[in-house]
């Protein structure tokens, strides 16, 4: 995991991605770009760098996106 939070402190520092860290037990993530895109991320596993055999889902929906954050 070290790798992965230098990598992604490297590209706040850095002004290319908006960033916030929460330890969480949760399987979905939700993800909203500058662009106004917005994404999903679920699946089985927890996130870190021994996930081994987990499945996730990437989505790219603007409506599976509020369902999942609570605004639907």
């Amino acid at each position: 995991m070290p790798a992965i939070f230098e990598r992604l402190t490297g590209l706040r520092d850095n002004h290319i991605i908006e960033l916030s860290f929460a330890w969480s037990y949760k399987k979905v993530t939700g993800m909203q770009t500058a662009n106004g895109e917005y994404f999903v991320v679920e699946g089985s596993g927890n996130y870190g760098e021994n996930a081994l055999e987990e499945q996730y889902v990437f989505l790219q929906n603007k409506q599976i996106y509020e369902f999942r954050i609570g605004k639907n």
